[in-house]
């Protein structure tokens, strides 16, 4: 049984503000429970389509809210600090300040911390893509070079969603303006390795038809300022190096005692509690379940659901309800030459898909951040400038849209 505190209100801390992180936040009732979020960043960042700010498709503005005016707005803390120590079993959060707080229930929802696999010097010399504000840097690297240079040479490292989303946004903005050429090196026999083959097969023909440098099958040993040597000893002279190889555990996991080592995600059972600690629920990518689940930002919203759910059953004895993953379809697109909708082996692709990729977009972004005050209600309203520029910058759709207007006429 878990008593009520003295005043009526049971302590939940919520270590990161990502999609887990808010989901859980926003169906915790501040009337029952006294929420404290944790994040270093004071914007939420919406991940999945920070590609688009590379090529100008979106702004930081877009993609971004201020965590801070939304948990205001739920009656919550945020506690702009990073957590440097995390005492799972006292339910402990000690942040970079020195400060120390206690909860009865934590949620962690950590994402992880860019991976580079030992490289040498790939942290020195290479963009990482893991946020707003690592593409929005790619986007000003990006534009400097094309500037000043007659050639850009553009690196991309890693062939999976992230390397082939970027890819897609560099041929869209700067690969006919700025005569760039773009090498992308991929330890995998192909690109997109978890998508059906066919989609890996159309992105090999796009990257033959833009003249990509594909180099499959390869693996970065070193990085340099003007370039990357591979593990079969060639040197390929770079001006913009990104780096989208992925992301590890981040060492908070495994210090606090909840990973067994410092490359590992947290193991919880079928109701996202960490297997080691009561009350201790872990959501998002930090969490491997006893079936695992890709990480993609629809299960970070759901486990974060069921994270303060269960918090909230188990507040009122009851059973806590187990987390069944739904199966959703991802959107992938690239660039301006193609949208692809995945569901398992099944794939529908057209340029008119970016609309729905976009709707969905717009539509989750409205209720994460809500329109409760002038702030959230005028970010929604400059978010239909980013609706637009899909609309307008389909030309299918406009072909479609000037044939019946030509029709009517």
């Amino acid at each position: 049984m878990n008593k009520k505190p003295l005043n009526n209100h049971h302590r939940v801390g919520i270590i990161g503000g990502g999609f887990g992180g808010l989901a859980a936040a926003l169906h915790l009732n501040a009337s029952r429970f006294r929420v404290s979020l944790f994040d270093h960043k004071k914007k939420f960042d919406w991940l999945p389509n920070i590609h688009e700010l590379v090529s100008g498709m979106k702004r930081e503005s877009d993609l971004q809210f201020s965590l801070e005016r939304r948990l205001s707005q739920l009656g919550h803390t945020f506690c702009n600090e990073s957590v440097t120590s995390l005492d799972s079993e006292k339910k402990e959060v000690v942040t970079e300040q020195g400060k120390t707080y206690q909860f009865d229930f934590l949620i962690v929802s950590v994402g992880g911390v860019n991976n580079t696999f030992g490289v040498k010097d790939a942290d020195k010399y290479t963009l990482p893509f893991k946020s707003v504000g690592d593409c929005a840097r790619i986007r000003d690297r990006l534009i400097e070079v094309a500037g000043r240079a007659k050639n850009p040479k553009i690196g991309i490292i890693g062939g999976g969603l992230e390397g082939v989303e970027v890819l897609g946004e560099i041929l869209r903005a700067y690969k006919t303006r700025y005569n760039i050429s773009v090498t992308l090196v991929a330890s995998s026999s192909r690109l997109l390795v978890i998508a059906p083959e066919a989609v890996a097969n159309r992105l090999q023909h796009y990257c033959n038809i833009n003249d990509v440098d594909l180099r499959l099958k390869r693996k970065v040993t070193e990085v340099c300022p003007e370039g990357i040597v591979l593990d079969n000893g060639e040197t390929l002279d770079l001006d913009v190096i990104i780096w989208t190889g992925g992301g590890t555990a981040p060492p908070l996991l495994h210090n606090s005692g909840l990973a067994g080592d410092a490359e590992s995600w947290v193991r919880v059972n079928e109701w996202l509690e960490s297997t080691q600690f009561e009350n201790v629920f872990v959501v998002g990518d930090a969490a491997v379940l006893p079936e695992p689940v890709d990480k993609q930002a629809y299960h970070a919203l759901d486990m974060g659901k069921l994270a303060a759910k269960n918090i909230i059953r188990l507040t009122n004895d009851l059973p806590k309800l187990p987390f069944k993953p739904t199966k959703k379809p991802f959107l992938l697109t690239f660039g301006k030459i193609d949208t692809f909708m995945i569901f398992g082996e099944k794939v529908v692709s057209g340029p008119l898909m970016s609309i729905a990729k976009e709707l969905v977009f717009q539509m989750i972004m409205r209720q994460l951040e809500g329109t409760r005050s002038f702030d959230s209600l005028e970010n929604a309203l400059k978010r239909v400038s980013s609706f637009s520029k899909v609309l307008t910058r389909n030309r299918l759709l406009r072909r479609m849209l000037s044939s019946l207007f030509n029709k009517t006429h």
